[in-house]
């Protein structure tokens, strides 16, 4: 219908096409809305994670330890919290210069793997609440006097979110010096041996080593009211004294 030169008709058109722009807007605000609840969601998601923060302590007995003596680490892990931490395991890499003696912990349970010098030493120490601790101590020997620094290794890790990992690896540093392994065997002859008779000592010295042993001593002590008489035959390095 026209009326003074205007089109009276509905613009049915017109309508549709900002019907249309009205969708393509609802949708568009729908998809802003699903990625902004998706974000507030991961945001909660994030404040709403457990956290807990392992500290490993390690130390050793002696800084400075001759070839052949035993050294004990000590690890103790830490929660400090706020959260329980679960799922902790606790490794420790041997100098590959030591041999591994055994372990103790209070909590879990730990197993030795790799070469009889060496290894890895794998603690299972399941969970910590907020402030509780496990302690581990490792035992091993120094096999070698060479190198003159050996280096001990402990990591510690967690399932539970650590917010802090500058604090869960330790290395200690030992000052290996020379040492040897002396052996000293003494047999008797004419056992049991009559009033006045004759008994016959014999005595060796073996160094198992590593390094060598210099100006050796050894000394026996007989039984009180015998009388002895000593033959030893002449070896520089060892003086042999009554």
């Amino acid at each position: 219908m026209t009326i003074d030169g205007h089109n009276l008709a509905p613009d049915l058109r017109g309508r549709d096409g900002r019907a249309a722009t009205m969708r393509r807007r609802h949708r568009r605000g729908a998809g802003w809305n699903w990625a902004l609840l998706l974000a507030v969601s991961a945001v909660f998601a994030s404040a709403a994670q457990a956290n807990a923060d392992l500290v490993l302590n390690h130390t050793v007995d002696k800084a400075t330890a001759s070839a052949t003596e035993e050294v004990t680490y000590t690890l103790r892990v830490t929660n400090n919290g706020p959260e329980t931490s679960n799922g902790i395991e606790l490794v420790d890499t041997l100098p590959a210069t030591t041999s591994y003696v055994g372990h103790t912990t209070d909590q879990g349970s730990c197993s030795h793997s790799g070469a009889p010098t060496g290894g890895t030493l794998t603690c299972t120490l399941g969970t910590l609440t907020n402030s509780a601790e496990a302690i581990v101590e490792l035992v091993a020997v120094v096999a070698s006097s060479s190198p003159s620094t050996i280096v001990n290794n402990a990591t510690v890790s967690a399932a539970t979110a650590d917010p802090d990992l500058n604090n869960n690896q330790v290395l200690r540093n030992v000052t290996v010096t020379s040492g040897t392994d002396l052996q000293m065997i003494l047999t008797g002859s004419a056992d049991p041996v009559l009033s006045g008779g004759a008994l016959s000592y014999s005595a060796s010295v073996a160094n198992n080593g590593p390094d060598a042993a210099t100006n050796l001593t050894a000394t026996i002590t007989l039984a009180p009211a015998s009388a002895a008489r000593m033959r030893c035959p002449p070896v520089a390095s060892r003086r042999v004294r009554p």
